[in-house]
């Protein structure tokens, strides 16, 4: 054989051989690497990974398991340094991801999951138009993707999270929805996200991230109880991983189940191997602080000496003042209050909440403030005693101030709680009444609260009250309160 024509042929097997291992696979082994993901163990996920590419060193999956699996970490432990390394390797491994095997359903899929992330991390650290920009991306190469590979089940979770997203957009960036031309429908998003979810059951790592995109999205949604009913159709082997079984505690603490939460969350190590759970102090100091437990303040503070980033660092200090204000401790809540002010940002719901509270032209009461962390803990009974404790002392409050105003919201809500619906909605009328002039949110969320109440009894009052309750709204109130509202008058109407 002449020479060259050997070296031809040698070159041709050379890439034939490339062609059959250079791919996207989603082997065994990178089904387990996500369940190590999800159940937080991210260095048996890069061991499981390497033999992965023992056996398949082109495996392109891998790129994006391993770029995943960092995306996981640093959304839970954020530090500056960590977002340079993210940074960095997002930029090499969609280089080495780019032109390659472009005909594989996972090419675009891939690539856009990491964009969404990259874009949200951009957003996070205060380049917003370069994070709605990556999320724009992903946006396109979702639906692309679709078009081509229609019956491709892994496509679909990015097209169920943006229609979840775009419905729940913050208002610093709504203006991207105009903009870009995007639109979503939660609705859609939750159809689309089951069907996901029912499609990789039996799929090792697959199905327990599947579940997860589904609790995400009912949280995106403002919607627990969905997400809590989600969480009892699972498996228990579900919840046997760390972050599952992390949501399961959360969505119990939104939902005032908070001794359920304070079960779940113990029951959860902080030290994951080799990896530290921050946000496990995160919510243990949260629930703790709706027990009046002052031992909250430990968890907090091991939280904010942990998380570098600046995220919830507003949020997490108002906690701690209003631990101090359960105390009667005025200058240590004026201290934190201040700190609050001071430091974090305000990206995130939980701290543009903060600001509410520390922007009110009045220090809140203790026995309201107490009355109300242990509602929001399902504790009504003793909430009721602190309640009754503000109605003995001194001074008296005209009807229309703000403490006399959320002592009704409160005493509505225990109320309504405690299976007493005809007095919940006479108190949420006394607050619509007595405040709907005032400068202060509790009308507009009586008025929500009215809303709710009614939602399954009388399906057009429900409407009005939701209405009463956007037209109330202000800015410098909760955003739940509008968004919720907002929802809820649409799914009426269409129902």
């Amino acid at each position: 054989m002449y020479p060259i024509k050997q070296a031809t042929l040698t070159c041709l097997l050379v890439i034939i051989q490339l062609s059959l291992f250079s791919q996207y696979k989603l082997t065994d082994n990178c089904e387990y690497a996500w369940e190590a993901i999800i159940d937080l163990k991210f260095a048996d996920a890069d061991s499981i990974i390497e033999v992965e590419l023992v056996s398949n060193p082109n495996n392109y999956y891998c790129t994006y398991l391993r770029q995943t699996s960092e995306a996981f970490q640093f959304m839970i432990n954020m530090s500056d340094d960590a977002y340079d390394n993210i940074s960095d390797n997002y930029e090499e491994r969609m280089n080495y991801l780019e032109g390659n095997d472009i005909e594989s359903p996972y090419y675009l899929s891939c690539q856009a999951e990491m964009q969404l992330q990259m874009g949200m991390f951009n957003i996070i650290y205060g380049d917003r138009l370069s994070g709605l920009k990556k999320a724009f991306n992903a946006y396109n190469k979702t639906y692309k993707n679709i078009e081509k590979y229609p019956n491709f089940n892994q496509g679909y979770k990015l097209d169920g999270i943006f229609n979840v997203a775009i419905s729940n957009m913050p208002p610093f960036v709504n203006w991207a929805i105009t903009f870009f031309g995007v639109s979503g429908s939660y609705v859609e998003g939750y159809r689309i996200l089951e069907k996901y979810f029912k499609n990789c059951e039996g799929t090792t790592g697959i199905d327990a991230e599947a579940a997860l995109y589904n609790i995400l999205a009912f949280k995106l949604n403002k919607d627990p109880k969905s997400a809590y009913e989600f969480i009892n159709t699972l498996d228990s082997n579900y919840l046997n991983l760390t972050l599952l079984k992390y949501f399961q505690g959360n969505v119990a603490y939104r939902l005032e189940k908070n001794e359920e939460a304070y079960d779940i969350i113990s029951s959860i190590p902080v030290q994951q191997d080799d990896f530290y759970f921050n946000s496990y102090n995160y919510m243990m100091g949260k629930i703790l602080l709706r027990k009046l437990d002052t031992n909250c303040r430990n968890y907090f503070s091991v939280y904010l000496n942990n998380q570098k980033e600046l995220q919830y660092h507003k949020e997490i200090n108002y906690l701690i003042a209003l631990s101090y204000l359960m105390e009667d401790n005025l200058e240590n809540f004026e201290r934190y209050k201040q700190i609050s002010e001071d430091k974090g940002n305000e990206i995130s719901e939980r701290d543009r909440e903060a600001v509410c509270d520390y922007d009110r032209d009045f220090i809140p009461n203790i026995y309201i403030a107490r009355a109300k962390l242990l509602i929001l803990g399902g504790y009504y009974d003793n909430a009721e005693k602190e309640l009754r404790s503000f109605k003995y002392s001194l001074p008296k409050y005209s009807s229309n101030s703000p403490f006399e105003l959320e002592y009704n919201l409160l005493k509505g809500r225990i109320e309504a709680n405690t299976g007493n619906p005809l007095q919940a909605q006479e108190l949420y009328g006394r607050v619509i009444e007595d405040g709907g002039e005032e400068n202060y949110q509790f009308a507009s969320e009586a008025a929500m609260l009215l809303g709710l109440l009614l939602e399954t009894k009388n399906a057009q009052l429900s409407i009005d009250y939701f209405k009463l309750a956007r037209k109330l709204y202000k800015s410098g109130y909760y955003e739940y309160i509008d968004e919720i509202s907002k929802k809820k008058i649409e799914e009426l109407k269409s129902a």
